[in-house]
C-alpha cells in the first residue's frame, strides 16, 4: 500500500494490503469489496474513521509476530569472576 492518509484509502485495498482490516470492516457494516475511500464509507454507516483506524492498527498490532529469545550458540560458555562476565 502507498504512503498515503488513511482518509484517501480505498476499502477494497486497505481490507486486501491490512491484515485484520476486513473484520474491522466488517464489524462496522462497511463492505469490503467496495472501491469508495474509507472517509466516505465510514460516514455513510455513521462510523468515525478515526475509531476504526484505530481498531486496525491495534488489531495489526495483536497479530505481529512477537520476538523470541535467541538461543546460545553451541560452545558458547559464559563465566562469572568478580562480578566481570567473560566468554
Amino acid at each position: 500500500m502507498q504512503n498515503r492518509k488513511p482518509e484517501t484509502w480505498n476499502v477494497q485495498e486497505a481490507a486486501n494490503a491490512v491484515p485484520g482490516a476486513r473484520e474491522t470492516f466488517a464489524a462496522n457494516r462497511i463492505s469490503a469489496t467496495t472501491r469508495q475511500t474509507l472517509a466516505h464509507a465510514t460516514a455513510a454507516t455513521s462510523s468515525s474513521l478515526d475509531e476504526i483506524m484505530a481498531v486496525i492498527a491495534y488489531r495489526m498490532r495483536r497479530n505481529a509476530a512477537q520476538a523470541q529469545p535467541s538461543a546460545v550458540r553451541d560452545g558458547a560458555v559464559e563465566i562469572v569472576r568478580e562480578a566481570e562476565l567473560v566468554a
